[in-house]
């Protein structure tokens, strides 16, 4: 919706406008599972608080097309642009973006939904990485279709698409639960209440450090992070205190910031974990997949992913803002600029 898009890039501009007055530099802005960057695209043109843009997404036809339709992505000193994963972030930008990305402010969004499309099972991985690589000081944004709204989308959008959606009527709708679900089709979607965004960050982010607002039929949350935030993450990894060694800027002594962060976080309402991640650092499972993960950096330190080469000689051809590919102009709302090969799309 041409609505939240807007209320997004007016958040996001908004926390680059913070970053920048708090660490006085301009910040880098890193979207994850970023579609057609047609946000970052803009940003570039009109942020003055923007340093540098990262659109990181792991459908590569959408980086491609993005390069032809905004001329400004192929400015290799102001914008990367990663085919790469998300629950990788951190090793997917490593070596990829220059070092001023990582010594001055960061931050991470997660807009447009794209957190609602990824599988559940990886969602608060995938929060948790994006709060290792915003790091302390930096800000981690996380936006979705609000379940206040949900009516309002229904009547406006699902009603009034059903070449897109299938002919939805109310018995197909939950206005409680902010749930739609097409039997003729498949078709379905989940909206998100504040308290649904607030457990992306369970055991790492408290629900007091969390800056939640509406905006139309957008929910927002803004988090600034703390050490604490950071030890939590990391403890919560499956590598524990190993996972901050392969984010620049944490420095030899990471397993000695957890380990006195994680003695503090009872009391501040953080899962508490021993350095290398209490009982879930300890999972046998997790341990296995940590081992897995490790081999796997030790092979290809970048887990696979690669920046899209500018385009040279072509940058200013144009491609067609129409053909299917646009983040507003995706089949269905939910789908718009996510990581679509590994999404589930009955979020």
């Amino acid at each position: 919706m041409e609505e939240l898009f807007a209320h997004q890039l007016d958040v996001i501009g908004g926390c680059l406008k913070e970053l920048n007055a708090a660490e006085g530099s301009g910040a880098t802005y890193v979207e994850v599972g970023s579609g057609t960057n047609e946000a970052g695209a803009r940003l570039l043109e009109s942020s003055k608080d923007m340093k540098h843009y990262v659109g990181l997404d792991l459908a590569r036809a959408f980086l491609e097309w993005s390069q032809k339709s905004y001329p400004q992505l192929n400015d290799a000193t102001r914008s990367t642009l990663i085919h790469g994963n998300a629950c990788h972030t951190a090793a997917s930008m490593a070596g990829l973006v220059p070092d001023s990305v990582w010594n001055g402010p960061r931050l991470m969004g997660l807009v447009m939904n794209t957190i609602g499309v990824l599988p559940e099972s990886i969602r608060q991985d995938v929060v948790r990485e994006s709060v290792l690589c915003a790091g302390v000081g930096g800000t981690v944004l996380v936006g979705c279709w609000w379940s206040g709204a949900f009516k309002r989308g229904v009547e406006e959008f699902y009603k009034m698409n059903p070449a897109l959606c299938g002919e939805v009527t109310d018995d197909m709708v939950d206005l409680e639960n902010a749930t739609l679900l097409n039997p003729s089709t498949g078709y379905s979607s989940q909206w998100w209440s504040e308290e649904r965004v607030q457990s992306l960050f369970e055991g790492v982010v408290p629900v007091g450090d969390m800056v939640m607002s509406t905006h139309g039929v957008g929910v927002f949350a803004k988090v600034r992070v703390t050490e604490l935030h950071v030890a939590a993450a990391a403890a919560l990894r499956p590598e524990g205190a190993d996972a901050l060694a392969k984010y620049p800027g944490y420095g030899v002594g990471a397993a000695e910031i957890v380990q006195e962060v994680m003695e503090a976080a009872p009391a501040k309402g953080v899962m508490a974990a021993a350095s290398g991640g209490g009982d879930v650092g300890q999972d046998t499972e997790d341990e296995d997949s940590a081992e897995e993960e490790g081999s796997a950096r030790d092979r290809d330190p970048n887990m696979g992913a690669e920046v899209v080469p500018p385009l040279v000689g072509s940058a200013r051809a144009k491609a067609s803002r129409t053909d299917g590919l646009g983040k507003r102009s995706a089949a269905y709302p939910e789908e718009g600029g996510a990581m679509l090969s590994t999404a589930d799309s009955s979020q």
